[in-house]
């Protein structure tokens, strides 16, 4: 039996891999993004004056940077739909114009030779 004031040591290299655990690549780029994600807000704090087309309004920048992001999703969804649509389209007709041709067709037959 140990003595109460005795503790196990640790095998040497166990500290070596879980400070390897620790320092993933994943873990580093996901703080990397986090820490850039927090500067954007704070320097992005100031109020300013957005002119849309119908109206203007007066809001923090942040505010004004994630409508533009949020319209531009909208509106690459919309496009990348509309582009895949006719693409399709486009697709189906050229496949059945060159199965058309590529297809083989009737042969001609010749006649029997007579001997």
């Amino acid at each position: 039996m140990l003595p109460a004031h005795t503790c196990r040591v640790a095998e040497p290299g166990a500290k070596d891999q879980s400070a390897a655990k620790l320092f993933t690549v994943r873990r580093v780029a996901v703080g990397v993004i986090a820490l850039y994600v927090v500067l954007f807000f704070l320097l992005n704090t100031r109020r300013i004056h957005v002119n849309f087309v119908a109206f203007s309004v007066r809001t923090h920048l942040l505010t004004a940077l994630f409508v533009v992001a949020v319209l531009s999703f909208i509106a690459g969804f919309l496009v990348r739909g509309w582009s895949q649509t006719r693409s399709t389209r486009s697709r189906r007709h050229t496949d059945q114009a060159a199965a058309a041709v590529s297809a083989p067709g009737p042969q001609p037959v010749e006649p029997p030779e007579r001997v």
